[in-house]
């Protein structure tokens, strides 16, 4: 059965940087759930490739490592692409 895929979770970080691996690792979890309609992705960084991936979810979910939360806490914001944004596609956050 083919199905639309409505919800897109990307893990992303620096596997070989310690703790900037809890992206990746926390994809790997979500993806242990084995969740209908829910599509999971590790990636190293973000880049302008993933666009494809995007384009058919109702929600994505970008899970990354912050050095400005406390340490061990969880922290949800929501985004919005930014028009002004300027991409080297080297190096890219959710809003661009």
């Amino acid at each position: 059965m083919s199905y639309k895929t409505t919800v897109v979770v990307i893990g992303y970080g620096n596997e070989l940087r310690g703790d900037d691996s809890v992206g990746c690792l926390a994809a790997e979890e979500v993806s242990r759930w084995n969740l209908p309609h829910v599509d999971v992705y590790r990636e190293q960084q973000l880049t302008p490739e993933l666009a494809d991936r995007l384009s058919s979810a109702q929600v994505v979910v970008f899970i990354d490592a912050s050095l400005r939360a406390e340490a061990g806490s969880v922290s949800v914001t929501k985004i919005s692409p930014d028009p002004r944004a300027i991409s080297s596609g080297h190096v890219l956050d959710p809003e661009t």
